[in-house]
């Protein structure tokens, strides 16, 4: 590697390691994995975690700290984009919101169960585009423990297609 090739990579190196370093006010208000949460208007105040003003890739991460450590986010009010899912099982129709990362190439997904507000008709189709919010809960079934949000609101539906 020649001298500018190596003072290249070092410039590189230096350049990471500054970009990385958050100042003391910006991690004040950080997610329960660490992610930087929103300063976002007021109205997503009412959200522990707002995946909608999160990048694809944080979301994606996100996502999959829920799965990792669902303790983390029980009792907190999360809202969440991605397309509607179902999955039939012998007694019930579950819903999932479904999300990808950056490339799209992985999916990641959360079980919602909408509020008592919602007749099952108003259940959204699968393919759909939906926004979704609700409270992150754990639940048995079996000897397994799941996550899912409950009491869940939809905000947004685009029909698939």
């Amino acid at each position: 590697m020649g001298k500018s090739a190596g003072f290249a990579a070092l410039l590189l190196a230096l350049m990471l390691l500054v970009s990385c370093a958050a100042p003391e006010e910006a991690k004040k208000n950080v997610s329960p994995s660490g992610a930087a949460a929103s300063t976002a208007p007021a109205e997503t105040a009412a959200y522990d975690v707002d995946l909608l003003n999160y990048s694809s890739s944080m979301i994606y991460a996100e996502v999959f700290n829920m799965m990792n450590e669902p303790d983390d986010y029980v009792d907190k009010r999360v809202r969440m984009e991605g397309i509607c899912a179902t999955y039939q099982t012998p007694d019930r129709v579950v819903y999932g919101c479904i999300i990808a990362d950056a490339t799209a190439c992985c999916k990641q997904g959360m079980e919602f169960v909408l509020s008592d507000d919602y007749a099952p008709e108003d259940y959204p189709a699968p393919g759909s585009d939906i926004v979704v919010s609700g409270v992150f809960e754990l639940y048995q079934a079996g000897e397994f423990t799941f996550c899912h949000l409950t009491d869940c609101t939809l905000e947004a539906e685009t029909p698939a297609g």
